[in-house]
């Protein structure tokens, strides 16, 4: 008579047989969860550069490709093409 025979029926076997259950789907569920968060880290887009810089003049944000400043119409010496 094994021990699977011999309790059979009772309510700890059949506990037992769920929380086992139980625990092997929340290991597969976190191995899962693992993978996808890797799989998802390397498709995050590569730093792109900045596309405002400061004014030299008044430090308010403008475009890098912009050639005066809009705040205070400083003439930037550096315009980016």
């Amino acid at each position: 008579m094994t021990l699977r025979t011999k309790f059979r029926g009772s309510l700890p076997y059949a506990v037992a047989v769920i929380g086992g259950f139980l625990v092997a789907y929340l290991i597969v569920a976190f191995v899962i969860f693992l993978v996808i968060r890797q799989i998802n880290r390397l498709k995050r887009p590569a730093d792109e550069s900045p596309a405002t810089h400061d004014c030299p003049f008044c430090l308010s944000d403008i475009p890098v490709k912009a050639s005066r400043c809009p705040h205070c119409t400083s003439e930037l010496k550096t315009a980016a093409v």
